[in-house]
């Protein structure tokens, strides 16, 4: 089971994490995302299929992407940045989905970072303890399309014609009106 930590909380955590600051939430790991492992291998020995953590982010590619170095993939971003707000309506930081396909997974992450003003002020206070530039990230793993349609067609249970055309004869004709279904049926059973 997952955390339940809203934009805003999230984007404070993240702020308190570069500002060297207690967090004061140990489920929210630092992990290299953008680095040699694929998510699947990140977080293979995690039971939830969501996750939150710290990363050191790397430049885009020229596609918006952040790739994974050694060729093992890239996280490929699905929507433009929108703005978070906090409760008093000022922007905060922003918000990117990007998602990273496996073969059996499809992993979605959105990833915060804080908005410029607030970057600024705290360089200007002398406030960032760190060099390089983080974010934090909320990631979940699904399983792709192609496998959800194979696992329900492989729990269905097959039936011959004969059986639907049996199944079609005992509801009553005023369901159907004046449509012949045992031609219909007919037509694709043959």
């Amino acid at each position: 089971m997952g955390m339940n930590i809203d934009d805003e909380g999230l984007l404070k955590y993240l702020i308190n994490f570069v500002t060297g600051m207690p967090v004061e939430c140990d489920q929210i790991r630092l992990v290299d995302l953008y680095g040699n492992k694929k998510p699947s291998q990140l977080f293979e020995t995690i039971t939830t299929d969501h996750h939150h953590v710290f990363t050191q982010l790397k430049k885009k590619t020229k596609n918006f992407n952040r790739a994974i170095v050694g060729g093992g993939g890239s996280w490929k971003g699905i929507n433009t940045r929108k703005p978070v707000n906090n409760k008093k309506g000022l922007v905060i930081g922003f918000k990117k989905t990007f998602r990273f396909d496996e073969e059996n997974h499809v992993w979605i992450m959105n990833e915060y970072r804080p908005s410029d003003n607030i970057l600024k002020a705290l360089r200007l206070c002398d406030q960032i303890r760190l060099e390089e530039e983080f974010a934090v990230c909320r990631i979940r793993k699904s399983i792709n399309s192609d496998q959800k349609v194979e696992n329900f067609l492989g729990s269905c249970v097959p039936i011959s014609s004969s059986q639907c055309q049996e199944t079609v004869k005992s509801f009553p004709k005023s369901r159907f009106g004046t449509i012949q279904c045992n031609d219909q049926l007919n037509r694709y059973s043959s």
